[in-house]
């Protein structure tokens, strides 16, 4: 029993943190600009952009995984479960920045043809 509760962690741990590496890709990724049709790959202008766009979405998904152990220190375990609850519905946002992966590969498709 264990041992799936400790491979269900790690693997939870282990999809948190390249969500974590997701955002700080996000910083930098450039852009096409529309008008004028340049790269952008000003720092300031990519986090901007970013920040403008999906960061939000980005960051709330992570919450739950930077909250929990600050959560288990803090809190009384009889509001735990609780908490714990709320923080697993607000986990439930990957799921929309997984249906993102759809929109970047139409994107993919339109820029190659």
């Amino acid at each position: 029993m264990w041992r799936d509760d400790a491979r269900l962690f790690w693997s939870d741990f282990c999809i948190n943190l390249f969500y974590l590496a997701d955002i700080a890709v996000g910083f930098m990724t450039s852009y096409g600009d529309r008008s004028s049709g340049d790269e952008i790959w000003s720092p300031k202008l990519l986090a901007i952009k970013y920040i403008k766009g999906t960061f939000i979405l980005d960051f709330l998904s992570v919450v739950p995984f930077l909250l929990q152990p600050i959560i288990s220190l803090t809190v009384e375990s009889k509001d735990q479960d609780r908490i714990n609850q709320v923080l697993s519905l607000v986990s439930l946002l990957k799921i929309l920045r997984v249906g993102r992966i759809g929109n970047v590969i139409a994107q993919l498709n339109m820029s190659i043809t």
